[in-house]
């Protein structure tokens, strides 16, 4: 199995002594841009890379080509309106990964934290230094919101933190931020919904926000093309993987978006898919469920074949108070060599760099 979370090695980016001048002035220059609501991103969807491909023809599963060659990938969890955690990362990756290594992120880049928008920026902008060589996967806080014919955002999930705070600027006083932030949304929204769901590399490891789909669908999994239909993304986006569980009943999607999966279930799919696509699935690394270490290793009947990772560096209002700070963690795929969860610490020195003022939600 390629995920090993004790090989992983923490990258200090922001203690005293080591403080990069270089790079703290890129993060700062990142925020500082993304922050200014007068800048609109774009959002138009950069071409996909020549090493991967559609399986299906809406382009909502890329794989990679075979005999393509990706040095590494470098995969970021969820964001969830974290500023300082983004500038940190796309700074530290747009000096540290080859100009041929792919980067992915696994989605919800939005909600909980005050700072969506900010987020959407310096993510767009870390996509247009990397055009074909980044990868945005839906996430099921993306997938929700939009604008609606009144001219409000609306969201399908709770907690929707930018529509919220959008909906809450004063048409009158704030008219051209809110008329920007409008903007963005419309440009996200549309970007994600032809956005892919899950990203399968060569070696069998598959990337995407939530899970796989649940066993009441495989029946339907006959071919590569049959892994893009509807329901089958939804469950790429929205189901959970139970730790301790070996089986769980699939509740209809009628009834529910954010089903639960077992290990078994999982495996199974595995077995499934394998086949469709015609190469062995053997893993998968994703986001959605968040953890205090901000990374588990499923283990147990799981094999350690899924590695959860969460690149928040605050602690967010819904979730439990750590033991420790929590600390941002992205992953690091090598195509010959173990999937490593990667800790990029960001401390206290780092954020007064930065001219961060520290909030509630910081530990």
């Amino acid at each position: 199995m390629n995920c090993d979370l004790d090989a992983g090695k923490t990258v200090c980016i922001g203690q005293p002594a080591e403080l990069d001048a270089a790079l703290v002035a890129d993060a700062e220059s990142r925020l500082q841009q993304a922050r200014n609501r007068g800048g609109t991103p774009d959002w138009r969807q950069a071409p996909v890379d020549a090493r991967l491909a559609s399986i299906a023809g809406n382009g909502r599963i890329l794989v990679q080509e075979a005999g393509t060659w990706i040095p590494n990938a470098w995969i970021v969890g969820d964001l969830h309106g974290d500023a300082v955690a983004a500038a940190a990362i796309t700074a530290w990756l747009a000096r540290n990964a080859g100009p041929h290594d792919l980067v992915a992120f696994l989605g919800d880049l939005i909600d909980d934290l005050p700072e969506s928008h900010a987020v959407l920026s310096i993510v767009d902008r870390f996509r247009s230094e990397r055009v074909g060589c980044t990868v945005v996967l839906r996430g099921n806080h993306d997938t929700a919101i939009g604008v609606g014919s009144d001219g409000f955002v609306r969201s399908s999930v709770s907690p929707s933190t930018l529509a919220q705070e959008i909906n809450e600027l004063n048409a009158e006083e704030c008219r051209d931020e809110r008329s920007a932030c409008i903007e963005t949304v419309r440009r996200f929204a549309s970007f994600i919904d032809a956005a892919p769901a899950a990203l399968i590399l060569r070696d069998g490891t598959v990337l995407a926000h939530g899970g796989v789909p649940h066993v009441d669908l495989h029946a339907s999994i006959r071919c590569r093309e049959s892994l893009s239909d509807a329901a089958e993304l939804g469950d790429f986006e929205w189901s959970r993987l139970i730790p301790r569980v070996r089986r769980r009943i699939p509740i209809p999607l009628t009834e529910t978006r954010s089903r639960e999966l077992g290990a078994l279930d999982f495996l199974e799919f595995l077995e499934v898919a394998s086949a469709a696509v015609g190469f062995r699935l053997e893993r998968m690394v994703r986001g959605h469920c968040h953890h205090p270490a901000r990374r588990e290793l499923l283990d147990g009947p799981w094999q350690r074949r899924v590695l959860t990772i969460n690149s928040m560096a605050w602690v967010l209002p819904r979730e439990l108070e750590p033991d420790g700070p929590a600390i941002p963690v992205i992953a690091h795929w090598q195509p010959d060599g173990p999937c490593r969860a990667v800790p990029i610490a960001i401390d206290d020195s780092w954020n007064r760099a930065m001219r961060i003022i520290p909030g509630s939600f910081l530990r």
